[in-house]
């Protein structure tokens, strides 16, 4: 393996750090050994694992599961699936690249909304066409009265902590 360079949990290598050893591998004619679980749907083990990753085709692929492990035991792994849930425990012992599970929208759906258009749709007809500008400036201002209104209404802590 002269020239080769091993990157284990490649899928927190980070950009400036792939930046840095690639180059090197023009050189020595090497290889770039990419090893980790399975991690998101982005950035660059994604895009050179996983079988829908932009580069995919060119890397070799190796999916190793924790069922192809003789050496795991099993109630560790059911242990492991309880803690850390199911997103997580199949991006780490599954081999499967998912959407962040601590997002609110998935990277697919984010993808969809950012994917221009061929055609951008025309307004519904059932909205006013309209384009007058309206001052809404004056109504984001509260006058002293709805400072004090806001004042005596406010919910006091004691009042719900032993409901």
């Amino acid at each position: 393996m002269s020239g080769s360079t091993i990157l284990d949990e490649a899928a927190f290598a980070t950009a400036p750090l792939l930046a840095a050893v690639t180059p090197s591998l023009a050189s020595a004619k090497g290889s770039l050994i990419l090893i980790g679980s399975a991690g998101g749907r982005s950035g660059f083990f994604f895009d050179a694992a996983a079988p829908d990753g932009k580069n995919a085709q060119d890397y070799f692929r190796m999916l190793i599961k924790h069922t192809d492990c003789p050496r795991m035991d099993p109630e560790f792994v059911e242990a492991e699936r309880r803690l850390l849930g199911e997103n997580a425990f199949a991006m780490e012992y599954c081999s499967e690249f998912r959407s962040d599970s601590a997002n609110f929208f998935g990277a697919d759906a984010l993808r969809a909304i950012f994917q221009p258009d061929d055609e951008l749709d025309a307004p519904p007809e059932h909205l006013p066409q309209d384009t007058t500008p309206i001052d809404v400036t004056s109504a984001l201002q509260p006058t002293d009265d709805d400072v004090r209104a806001a004042m005596d209404s406010r919910i006091r802590p004691s009042s719900y902590l032993y409901e």
